[in-house]
């Protein structure tokens, strides 16, 4: 160089090159005037040129580098340029996550500066050199997901050298990964689905632990379908939803439960029994979900009986009962299926009412009546007559007695008298007649021997004490 000052500038400008990554640096440099010459015996500098300052000055070769005298001003040697050797990787491979910027370790010996060629064999990755805490390092940048291999071709004015490094992108973690909402109450033979939820890095595979209940199913996609064939407590799964990039893991609790009965009945929703007599077993029938227990509000009449295994009502009345709703639940874990009775308890009827005659056959204003009358089956509640009695006579309405006088003259009249209870009525007839008396102890006024004057009309009154 014919410009000392020039010389002085370019070899400060060369003194130092770092080239680092993560933390760890190379350091290549140039030798300076004060450093004696390396291997001077071995320098091969182009003949000395006449700059026309009476000096000469020495042009290096392009693979050589120039070596400077005390003051750096003057060339006084050449020495041969480095090449790149031994240049590699921390790693053959690296595994990299999709949208991350890594910084990768690298080591080369050799003289720099270096020029850098990056070819990548696929768009999943870049590799170039960046900047890093101010010193150039190697970073990767991942784009997509696959493999990308990228070859580097590193060469200095000594020569090149070539390192590879195979880069594989995956998907981001599964984050966040949930099912909203997190607790469900299912139904037995009814279908259910409920998708998951997650913020990035897609799922390439689930698992379930404990497994999911029979007829239900965790899919590819991590959503929960189907419908559940057996009852089951409330119970807690931990899903996990994996792909390269690690996994992700959320809790769903799920219980089972029965369809609740439906559709009640019984042979009869109105059930009209008598007193003392055995009434016809019962057992309802039901559809929906198997009936675990069963309840019967208010209590069953005195004498009844229910099963709260089988909903059977059963039994012989022993009190009368006037009508009354019941209701009959069907009980399990999904639910109650409800129905309405409707019960009676009625007397037996009355059989049979005897007066002791049918006819009775009265003298005015001389007969009275005290008559009960006895009965068979039911106990009579009320009693009627039809038709009305004569006056003077009456049936009693509580308990059929028939009493009274005869005040009044009738012929033959046929009454019916009806007996009475919530069994129903029984009728039975009476004849009544009420008739004058007979004549009797008949007399006359001035006894049996009458005295009567010729030819003069007289009035003798008969005594009659009939």
């Amino acid at each position: 160089m014919a410009d000392g000052n020039a010389g002085l500038a370019i070899a400060v400008s060369t003194l130092l090159l770092l080239v680092s990554l993560g933390g760890a640096g190379y350091y290549f440099a140039t030798r300076t005037p004060d450093s004696p010459p390396p291997n001077e015996g071995n320098n091969s500098p182009t003949e000395p040129i006449d700059n026309g300052n009476n000096t000469q000055a020495i042009i290096c070769a392009d693979n050589q580098r120039e070596i400077f005298g005390e003051n750096l001003a003057v060339v006084i040697g050449c020495e041969d340029i480095s090449p790149p050797t031994n240049a590699s990787f921390e790693f053959n491979s690296i595994e990299v996550t999709l949208g991350s910027i890594t910084g990768i370790n690298w080591s080369i010996d050799g003289d720099s500066p270096f020029v850098f060629t990056v070819d990548c064999s696929d768009s999943a990755a870049q590799l170039h050199i960046g900047e890093g805490d101010g010193e150039p390092a190697w970073l990767v940048t991942a784009n997509e997901i696959g493999i990308s291999t990228c070859d580097v071709e590193v060469t200095n004015k000594g020569g090149s050298t070539n390192l590879s490094l195979e880069i594989i992108v995956v998907d981001m973690a599964p984050f966040a990964l949930n099912y909203q909402p997190s607790t469900h109450i299912l139904t037995k033979g009814e279908p259910f689905t409920i998708f998951a939820y997650y913020e990035q890095g897609e799922p390439t595979s689930w698992e379930s632990s404990p497994p999911m209940p029979p007829g239900l199913e965790l899919r590819d996609d991590g959503a929960i379908i189907g419908a559940p064939t057996t009852l089951m407590p409330a119970t807690t799964y931990t899903i996990t939803g994996s792909n390269d990039g690690g996994t992700d893991s959320t809790n769903i609790t799920i219980t089972v439960h029965d369809q609740a009965p439906d559709l009640i009945t019984y042979l009869e929703e109105e059930l009209i029994l008598t007193l003392g007599e055995q009434m016809n077993d019962m057992i309802p029938s039901h559809i929906g979900g198997d009936v675990v227990s069963w309840e019967v509000d208010p209590s069953l009449p005195s004498g009844l009986n229910f099963s709260h295994v089988t909903g059977r009502i059963y039994g012989t009345p022993d009190t009368l009962y006037e009508r009354s709703a019941h209701i009959v639940y069907a009980n399990n874990s999904g639910g109650y299926g409800a129905i309405i009775l409707q019960i009676t308890v009625n007397d037996k009827t009355v059989e049979s009412i005897d007066y002791g005659s049918q006819d009775f056959d009265l003298v005015f204003g001389a007969s009275t009546l005290n008559i009960t009358p006895s009965t068979s089956g039911g106990t009579p509640v009320s009693w009627g007559i039809e038709p009305a009695l004569a006056m003077g006579l009456q049936l009693d309405a509580q308990n059929g007695i028939l009493i009274g006088s005869a005040d009044e003259i009738t012929p033959w009249v046929n009454h019916t008298i009806w007996a009475n209870n919530s069994g129903g009525s029984f009728s039975t007839w009476l004849n009544i007649r009420i008739s004058n008396m007979t004549p009797d102890n008949i007399s006359w006024e001035g006894g049996l021997e009458q005295i009567l004057e010729a030819n003069k009309s007289v009035s003798i009154s008969a005594i009659n004490n009939g």
